[in-house]
Formats: C-alpha cells, sequence, structure tokens
C-alpha cells in the first residue's frame, strides 16, 4: 500500500477522485435537505431521485465507448467541467432569484448527473493504467477511502453550510470542490492504450462496440453475475440512505439539519476505518468469500435499523440513534468491502482497452435500478412508513443470496488479457 502513496500519478488521481466524490455528495445532501424542506413529500422526493435515470439511460451506452476510443484523462476533465459549468448557472439563478423550486432541481440534477456520468464510466478503467495488477485491489481499497471521506466530509460541510448560511452557500461550496478536482486532474499522466488511430477510426461504431462489450459479459457467468448484483444492491440498499433514514431522521426524531448532516457522515467514518485495513489484506480468495455472504450480513444489519425504528417511540433518542447508527454503518461497510471485490475482479478480467464499457455498462445497470428503487420506497414510505420501508430491503436483499452463492472465481485470468494487461486487437 505505501508503495501507492510514491506513485505520482495514483496520488494525483487520487485527490482528484476525491474532490469530485466530496463536491457530488455534498451536492446530493443539500438537495436531499433542501428539497425536504421545499416540498415535504416522500413520494416528491423520491421522484426528484427518479428524474436522473432520464440522463443515465441516454449516456450510459455512449460514455463508456468515449473513454476506452479516446484520451480518459480528456474524458475526466470535460465531464467536471461540464458539471461545474451547470452549477455555476444555476447557482447564478439562485441567487439572482427568489431560489430554485423544484422544477429547478430537476434540470439540476439532469446536468450534473450528465457530467458525473461520464466522469465515473471513465474512472475504474484509470487504475490499472497506472499501478500494477498485483495493487489493484489496495487501490479499490485506497478508492473507498476517498469516496467515504468525500461522503464524511461532503455531508459534514453540505449540512452545516445549509443549516447556518444556506443553501445557495451550499453551491459555492459544492463549486469549489469541483474546481479543485479539475486542478488535480490536469496534471495527471496516462500512458496510451495499445490500439492504433486507425483502428479505432475503422471500428463500426459507438452502438458496434457497446454490443461488443454486453457480448463480452453475457458469454462470461462470472461477470454477468457480478453485474447483475449491481442493480439488485442498489435498488434495495441505497435508498437507505437516500430516503428512509432522512424521513425517519428528520420527520419521526425531529432532527435538524445539522444533526442529521452529523449522524449521516459519522456513518462512514467506518468505512474509513475499514479501507486501509481491507488495503492491506486484500486476496481475492476472502474477497469473493465475503461477496458470496454480503447479501445476508446487510439483511442482519437492516434488522438492527428496523429495531431502531420499532423502539423511536419507548426508548430513549440515544438508544435509537445508537442503533440505527450502528445498522447504517455496518450495511455501508460490507457493501463497500463488496464493492471492493466486484471492481478489482473486473479490472483482473477484462483487458485495459475494454474496461470502460464494461463498467459503464455496470453503472448503467446500477444506477437505472437506483431511481427506481427511491421511487418505489418513496411511495412505501410515504404509504406505509419507514419501518416497512426497511423491512421489505431487508427482505428484497436477502433474495439476492440465490446470485451471489452462485459466484466461482475462475481458474485462469481471461484470454482477451495480454501478459502486461494491454488491450489486444
Amino acid at each position: 500500500m505505501l508503495e501507492l502513496l510514491h506513485n505520482r500519478n495514483f496520488v494525483l488521481f487520487w485527490f482528484a477522485s476525491m474532490f469530485f466524490e466530496l463536491g457530488g455528495m455534498a451536492l446530493q445532501f443539500v438537495i436531499s435537505l433542501y428539497a425536504y424542506d421545499l416540498t415535504g413529500s416522500a413520494a416528491l422526493f423520491g421522484f426528484l431521485l427518479f428524474i436522473v435515470i432520464v440522463p443515465r439511460l441516454l449516456i450510459y451506452p455512449l460514455a463508456g465507448v468515449w473513454a476506452d476510443r479516446y484520451d480518459r484523462r480528456l474524458m475526466m476533465l470535460l465531464s467536471a467541467a461540464i458539471a461545474t459549468i451547470v452549477l455555476i448557472v444555476f447557482t447564478a439563478l439562485h441567487f439572482l432569484s427568489d431560489g430554485l423550486g423544484v422544477v429547478h432541481l430537476f434540470f439540476l440534477m439532469l446536468g450534473l448527473e450528465a457530467g458525473s456520468i461520464v466522469f465515473m464510466s471513465t474512472n475504474m478503467a484509470v487504475p490499472p493504467m497506472i499501478v500494477t495488477t498485483e495493487q489493484l485491489g489496495a487501490a479499490n481499497s485506497l478508492g473507498i477511502l476517498y469516496s467515504e471521506f468525500g461522503y464524511v466530509a461532503g455531508q459534514m460541510i453540505g449540512a452545516l453550510l445549509y443549516g447556518l448560511i444556506g443553501f445557495g452557500v451550499s453551491l459555492l461550496y459544492v463549486l469549489a470542490a469541483f474546481l479543485a478536482s479539475l486542478i488535480f486532474m490536469a496534471f495527471i499522466h496516462l500512458p496510451r492504450l495499445a490500439v492504433s488511430f486507425a483502428t479505432r477510426i475503422a471500428r463500426s461504431g459507438v452502438l458496434h462496440e457497446f454490443v461488443e462489450g454486453l457480448r463480452l459479459v453475457v458469454k462470461d457467468g462470472f461477470l454477468l453475475r457480478l453485474l447483475l448484483l449491481s442493480p439488485l444492491i442498489n435498488m434495495l440498499v441505497v435508498p437507505v440512505w437516500d430516503l428512509i433514514l432522512l424521513f425517519f431522521a428528520r420527520g419521526e426524531l425531529g432532527l435538524s439539519p445539522i444533526a442529521y448532516g452529523i449522524f449521516s457522515s459519522l456513518q462512514s467514518l467506518a468505512n474509513i476505518i475499514m479501507a486501509p485495513i481491507v488495503a492491506k489484506l486484500y486476496h481475492d480468495r476472502w474477497a469473493l468469500q465475503f461477496v458470496r455472504i454480503s447479501p445476508l450480513l446487510i439483511m442482519a444489519f437492516m434488522l438492527l435499523i428496523a429495531l431502531s425504528m420499532l423502539l423511536a417511540q419507548t426508548a430513549p433518542l440515544a438508544v435509537v440513534l445508537a442503533l440505527a447508527f450502528a445498522g447504517s454503518s455496518l450495511v455501508g461497510v460490507t457493501t463497500g468491502i463488496y464493492v471492493i471485490g466486484k471492481n478489482t475482479f473486473i479490472q483482473k478480467q477484462v483487458a485495459m482497452g475494454m474496461q470502460s464499457r464494461i463498467f459503464s455498462l455496470n453503472r448503467l445497470m446500477a444506477l437505472l435500478a437506483l431511481p427506481l428503487g427511491n421511487l418505489v420506497f418513496g411511495f412505501v414510505v410515504e404509504g406505509f412508513g419507514t419501518l416497512a420501508a426497511i423491512l421489505v430491503g431487508g427482505a428484497g436483499i436477502a433474495l439476492v443470496y440465490l446470485v451471489t452463492r452462485q459466484l466461482r472465481l475462475p481458474d485462469a485470468q481471461s484470454a482477451i488479457l495480454s501478459s502486461d494487461g494491454r488491450y489486444i486487437e
């Protein structure tokens, strides 16, 4: 792991990604608080989170192919620039008008999601270009670290700014984070993939290359099962943080925006502690075993959150918050280790020149399921309450074990990966 800290490109990549995550997490959090205060409706809030399905459907099939065709550093720069420009426009609109309305929030989320899609489709294919194959597990573990640090700092600062100063100043903070990400990305140097310009031009087009990646996944049972897991877990687990806990803590327990921000941010401390430990100890064999049993662990920890909700009317607030905190933190740690294993397996199984489209397909499937989950759980919370929502999520995630128990680690690396990890035409 220490070798990675002496790798200039990896350090620059880490900070560039961290600041982008920092801005994105903060923005998602302050929009959640702002939308809650603006509407107070779980169903409308769920629909606001659902609307991002539009750019995901339109852009994800293209983004991965673009990142495999063109300079990945340039793709990250352009995507961060798009997010920055969109945020500048809506920040100015907020200060020059009476504030953003629900319709404005829809368009703000659509524009920012477009930039984020291209950035994240490119991001996960970069580590194999700047670290050795043996370092990928550690690199992905440190990737969880920057993601969780961005989550903690983003929500904490966002909650403080939103609670003390307001929504507009929170947007300025996010803008500063995106600009910092752009600065770090400008100094990253990535080696060129072994794909000639003539060969690139001769390809049949974006759709053909996306289908090529899809065929690779369909033919590889291990990759197919890994990619099927992402939408199932996202749909059932992520609404716990995006929606269920928000309405439980603020609507039922009466926490202020700052108190909820502190509560939500502290959940990620467990992942921050976990990431360097996994980076030191990571091995494919135990990672696979953990991925297999992760749905059962998640279900157990979601039941701990359900217990906190059952005790909300009778137990002291500190006990209720402690149980909810423990359950949600352990769910986060479990999903974090799952993501480390999944990403490392994909990076080792797929050639560098195809990784962006595979990660793009993975994120397309995962992120299409996420707004659907938020929409469904928004109506469940609205009609039946937060306890019913967490029980439905727990029951659903238990069924995901039927997929994970079928995972078998391939005996050898895929034939499309050359000895030095370069793309073979």
